[in-house]
């Protein structure tokens, strides 16, 4: 996911001269981060089981104060009975161990319970109640995670929004600049999703391949479930991305038996897949 418009208005420090007068800061700005794409899994509170899966758009503001956060949903859904997707802020949630490096910055989530409003208004919406509030934001790892409980009428959700790239971690490391093996995936339009993996080397045989910067697995099917998503794919020739640009890499690289699951619950990932006559398996945590 190609990281969206995100400003960040530093708590500047430059100082400002006007008819002789002493020197004075300026004020602290609050933090805007704009729409984000995300995929919204919901759960049934009481059982576990998935419930629905839409995708929305999510907006980020921190305070000035650098203590509280605004999260502005737009267009998510809970339950396949509810026809459009609604909007609504969830605000005050405290914003923890925020940090900033030039024009990037991360910060974690947590409320105990926060109204559900109308972002045109201001006023709550009858009948909603957010509880269980969690995240994680890293603007330069494109790391957007939020969770929440919804309590309407009589019935509870739980859902866990995340970015629609999810990449397993590499740390501490820039993903930009990591010679490690990684995993991206995008989730995509119709429960479709592809998959890219970095710095991937196959030993097929006894002998092994020379190292591969960036492989590209598309028309892979997504299977949302109770802790995420699944991924699966048969009969795909994959792509290797190039300087010039994606190369299919034809019938003798064939991927069959792809399956991928995804847990954006605990962050558990694995994957399997047989290619060239041999079968690739990884695990690794996502990064959220």
């Amino acid at each position: 996911m190609k990281k969206l418009a995100f400003l960040l208005l530093l708590p500047a420090m430059a100082l400002l001269t006007a008819c002789g007068n002493d020197d004075e800061p300026v004020p602290a700005k609050p933090i805007l981060i704009d729409k984000q794409d995300m995929a919204f899994l919901t759960l049934n509170a009481a059982t576990g089981e998935f419930n629905h899966y839409c995708k929305a758009q999510c907006e980020l503001s921190v305070d000035a104060d650098a203590t509280l956060a605004t999260a502005t949903i737009l267009g998510a859904a809970f339950d396949p009975r509810m026809p459009h997707g609604v909007d609504f802020t969830i605000g005050d949630v405290r914003a923890l161990s925020l940090s900033r490096s030039g024009d990037d910055c991360s910060f974690t989530l947590k409320a105990a319970s926060a109204s559900m409003l109308n972002p045109s208004t201001g006023e709550p919406y009858s009948g909603y109640e957010i509880t269980d509030i969690g995240g994680h934001v890293d603007t330069a790892r494109d790391i957007y995670t939020i969770t929440f409980g919804v309590n309407t009428r009589g019935t509870g959700y739980k859902v866990v929004a995340t970015s629609t790239t999810l990449r397993t971690d590499v740390g501490t490391d820039s993903y930009y600049d990591t010679g490690k093996l990684y995993y991206q995936y995008n989730l995509l339009d119709n429960l479709k999703a592809e998959i890219y993996i970095h710095n991937v080397q196959f030993s097929v045989g006894g002998a092994s391949s020379p190292l591969l910067p960036k492989i590209h697995i598309p028309d892979l099917t997504v299977v949302p479930t109770s802790t995420g998503y699944k991924l699966i794919g048969n009969g795909i020739i994959p792509n290797n991305i190039t300087a010039g640009g994606p190369v299919p890499m034809g019938n003798r690289f064939v991927v069959t038996n792809f399956e991928a699951t995804l847990n954006v619950i605990t962050g558990e990932h694995h994957i399997t897949f047989d290619c060239m006559g041999g079968n690739h398996t990884g695990d690794a945590a996502l990064a959220l």
